[in-house]
This record gives C-alpha cells, sequence and structure tokens, in this order.
C-alpha cells in the first residue's frame, strides 16, 4: 500500500503530572500502540517534559481520568520530573564548565 493511501488516526495524550489533555499525534493505521502507551513529551500545561498516556478513545480517556483522580500516575509523575531536574542540572553545569574552561 502506498504511503499516500495509509488511513491516520489522531490518537490524544494526556499529562500523567497534572492530568490535561497534551499534544495529539496522529499515527498510521497499521503503527498503532498499545493500550496505556506512554511517550515522554512537553506539557503546555505544567511546562515539564513528562510522560504522557496515549487515548485512542473516549473509554480509555474516561479510564485515564478516574486513575488520575485515584493517584495512580502519582509515582511516576514524581519519577519523570525528578529525571528531568537531573538532567537540567547535568546540563547547567556542562554550560557553567564550558564558560570556566
Amino acid at each position: 500500500m502506498s504511503k499516500s493511501c495509509r488511513t491516520w488516526i489522531t490518537n490524544d495524550f494526556y499529562c500523567i503530572n497534572c492530568g490535561a489533555k497534551g499534544i495529539p499525534i496522529p499515527r498510521a493505521g497499521n503503527k498503532l500502540k498499545l493500550k496505556g502507551h506512554r511517550k515522554k513529551m512537553y506539557c503546555p500545561n505544567c511546562r515539564h517534559d513528562t510522560n504522557h498516556i496515549e487515548c485512542r478513545n473516549m473509554y480509555e480517556v474516561n479510564e485515564f481520568l478516574e486513575n488520575f483522580k485515584n493517584g495512580a500516575y502519582i509515582e511516576e509523575a514524581k519519577e519523570t520530573l525528578e529525571h528531568e531536574r537531573q538532567h537540567l542540572r547535568s546540563a547547567l553545569c556542562d554550560v557553567r564548565c564550558a564558560r570556566l574552561g
């Protein structure tokens, strides 16, 4: 099948840190991910790179929101933010060392 004939499906991503809807991503119909797929991406609401959960339909959106309200993603969100902070500290140290060296 040619690339122009593929079916494209746009899936929504929800941030595990703030619960807000993130940036939707189109996927080719033959490249769909499994339920609960996580993708690290920038959240415009909390302004951090965090894991987002891919929701393909309203049932999965409602399931995510229910799990979010029940605190199912708290530990994972903390780990993601801590990893980003360490990465930023390392990058800042590299910049300072480059200026001094």
